[in-house]
């Protein structure tokens, strides 16, 4: 039991009381925010070239956040979407099919911050991350990701393999290996209530999107989790900006609450569109245990929304 001292969640959490927002997408006026239910998800912490990570920005608003050595910092994340929900502008209820995720978000400030140190705050306030490349799962993922907040989303193939002490995720793109991230999370489950906030480029500005979180994960430190890059753009990304293929730090969500608001325009952005991929509606998404097969996620789902 007390592994799970403070996993009572706040009773308003997912009483939304910001601003929402109504934006055209698909034939339907859909109202912000939308709402992740349930999700579990891993991440590690790498090292990357400053320099190269600084021509990569699309402006000059954003500054690396660097290590104590100067480095940047890239973080790597898998994550599996098993409940989502949102509301049309009329207010009928939508329910958005589950999916997976993949993404590199280069750790950035507003403001140019001393090195290390806001990486070792509980809270880290000032620390965002800009979205290089995000892979999904299906269309409607991709779609409302690029439209409506600016993500550089592109259909894939997601392939987790899940123990108590090991979690892996294996990223293809029409054939051709992106990367696979095995993680091995350790130590006390803890609650974290420390909002994300990721920016992205849209149409020529800067977007800010800040999300209400609540998870409870285990954190770990030192080279726990380990990064094997593929032939493939996104992969190449990474190269470009000589990704260290060991981890610094990281974390392992067992189950997590997230709010994704409308994004906010904070400042001017050149375009980037990261990797673009085929016009597929689907990819694979299947999670393999070590008593099982691959479980194909998608096997009773026929449409994006019911």
């Amino acid at each position: 039991m007390r592994l799970l001292k403070g996993r009572r969640a706040p009773a308003d959490f997912l009483r939304w009381s910001g601003p929402r927002t109504t934006a055209e997408f698909r034939g339907q006026t859909l109202r912000s925010p939308l709402y992740v239910n349930r999700a579990t998800s891993f991440q590690s912490l790498h090292t990357v070239s400053v320099d190269a990570l600084r021509a990569m920005l699309p402006t000059d608003d954003l500054h690396p956040v660097q290590w104590f050595d100067g480095s940047g910092l890239v973080m790597l994340f898998a994550a599996r979407y098993a409940d989502l929900s949102g509301s049309l502008a009329d207010g009928k209820p939508m329910r958005v099919e589950p999916y997976a995720e993949a993404a590199t978000v280069a750790l950035v400030s507003r403001e140019p911050l001393r090195r290390g140190l806001p990486l070792l705050q509980p809270a880290m306030p000032h620390v965002g991350g800009f979205v290089l490349d995000m892979p999904v799962t299906h269309a409607l993922a991709r779609d409302s990701g690029r439209e409506l907040y600016g993500f550089p989303k592109f259909v894939a193939d997601l392939h987790f393999y899940e123990e108590p002490d090991r979690r892996v995720v294996d990223v293809w793109d029409d054939g051709v290996h992106v990367l696979s991230l095995d993680v091995r999370p350790g130590g006390r489950l803890r609650t974290d209530r420390r909002p994300l906030t990721m920016y992205s480029s849209r149409r020529g500005e800067l977007l800010a999107t800040t999300m209400p979180f609540l998870g409870w994960g285990q954190r770990f430190l030192g080279p726990r989790g380990h990064l094997l890059l593929g032939e493939h753009p996104m992969a190449a990304r990474l190269k470009t900006l000589e990704v260290s293929p060991a981890s610094l730090m990281g974390v392992s969500y067992v189950d997590a609450r997230i709010i994704l608001p409308a994004g906010m325009p904070v400042g001017r952005a050149r375009e980037y569109t990261g990797h673009v991929g085929a016009d597929r509606e689907r990819g694979d998404f299947t999670v393999r245990y070590p008593e099982s097969g691959a479980i194909d996620q998608y096997e009773r789902f026929t449409a994006g929304i019911a």
